[in-house]
């Protein structure tokens, strides 16, 4: 997962003053590779009967989705998923989950991040590629005063 946000310079220098800032955010390097193997195996196989998507995306993106699921087991952490197949393995194994909108309600409502923001933020998430469904980001911005995207 942190190979896949490191990609960008401009996102790894603000997750490196994300991780010295807040003490509370630990970088989860002694997790179960193996059980992150395993799942991508399985996600092969049915990717395989259903005529989906290539190796480079199960390697990519699934990656990310089986690492999260495993450190969130092993640690007893909420899961952060937005990808279904995420939320399907937390659902699974009986994780607790959530998304990026959840995240950034709570950043709101703890006033970690300011409301007058929000909108813009959510425009960025969306311009970079990041699928977070318009309904619920419209929601969200009601909830919080501010127009819909």
């Amino acid at each position: 997962m942190r190979t896949e946000l490191y990609r960008r310079r401009v996102t790894k220098h603000r997750i490196r003053a994300l991780l010295r800032e807040y003490a509370f955010i630990d970088k989860c390097d002694d997790y179960n590779q193996s059980a992150v193997e395993v799942l991508l195996i399985e996600r092969r196989s049915e990717r395989t009967k259903a005529g989906g998507q290539t190796e480079a995306v199960i390697q990519h993106k699934d990656r990310g989705e089986a690492e999260v699921a495993v450190q969130a087991a092993e640690f007893g952490a909420t899961a952060v998923v937005d990808d279904p197949w995420g939320r399907e393995l937390a659902e699974r194994y009986r994780l607790e989950y959530h998304g990026t909108i959840w995240i950034l309600e709570r950043l709101c409502g703890l006033e970690l991040l300011a409301r007058a923001n929000l909108r813009r933020h959510l425009q960025q998430l969306i311009k970079r590629g990041i699928f977070l469904p318009l309904d619920a980001v419209n929601e969200l911005l009601h909830r919080f005063g501010e127009k819909p995207i």
